[in-house]
Formats: structure tokens, C-alpha cells, sequence
């Protein structure tokens, strides 16, 4: 499967020569599409230090959509619960607070991943999937 992010980094062909990015700390839709519109590469759409829901991150993870910059979604903790449903959401690329070793980075790869590599759960409607058009 594609990872668009793995290809923004690989890109040297940006008006940098590297990929620029920031964080969305504002809970709103609207400035996470102008961080979009400004020609930022990526941004983190933080969960873990902002107010977020999932139901905001849907929003904004929507608003995104509609630019060229890559949404990576900062999950509030590696909690295995909050990382099926922000990928159901349709997070793309996920980034995990606080991993202090190797039992961690694996649960927080295992939270990813469908069995029999991981914990993911199957489902198949959902935004992640843009509502079973394309595998995920």
C-alpha cells in the first residue's frame, strides 16, 4: 500500500528541498484548511494537548482533504481503543505520544495493523476506508 507521507519525505522537489510542516492546535476545521492553503507541507492535527474529539477531527481531517497538505494524527496516548477509531475516522498517518521502549512501539503497531499482525479491527464502512470504495 501507498504511504503518502513515506513520499513527501522522500521529495526533493519541494520549494524548501524538504518537507515544512506545523502543528494544528486550534480545534477548528477552517484553520487547519488555511494551514493547507498556505502551502504547508504536513501538519499535526494534536489530539493529545488540544481539546479534539473525534468528532472535530473528522472535521478537520475533512478540511484537510481539500489541500495538498498531509494531516498526521497525534493520538492523545497509546491506547489501542483511541487508535482504531481515530483510523476508522480516516487518519492517515499516526503518531504516538510518550513511547518509552520497544513494548510500547510494538503495541502501538499492533493497534495499527489487522490481524494476524495486529489488534485492528475490521470496518469495512467506515471513513477510513472511504465507506468500503478502497482497502485500507
Amino acid at each position: 500500500m501507498n504511504n503518502p507521507f513515506k513520499t513527501l519525505l522522500a521529495r526533493k522537489d519541494l520549494p524548501a528541498g524538504y518537507p515544512v510542516g506545523t502543528f494544528a492546535m486550534a480545534a477548528s476545521p477552517l484553520t487547519a484548511e488555511a494551514l493547507g492553503c498556505v502551502g504547508f507541507d504536513w501538519a499535526v492535527v494534536d489530539m493529545e494537548h488540544t481539546p479534539l474529539d473525534l468528532d472535530n477531527l473528522v472535521r478537520m481531517l475533512q478540511a484537510i482533504a481539500g489541500t495538498p497538505m498531509l494531516p498526521i494524527t497525534r493520538v492523545p496516548w497509546n491506547d489501542t481503543v483511541m487508535v482504531k477509531r481515530v483510523l476508522d475516522a480516516g487518519a492517515q498517518t499516526v503518531m504516538f505520544p510518550f513511547v518509552q521502549n520497544a513494548d510500547e512501539a510494538r503495541k502501538a503497531v499492533a493497534a495499527c495493523k489487522y490481524a494476524p499482525q495486529g489488534v485492528r479491527g475490521m470496518a469495512a464502512m467506515s471513513r477510513g476506508s472511504r465507506f468500503g470504495t478502497q482497502p485500507d
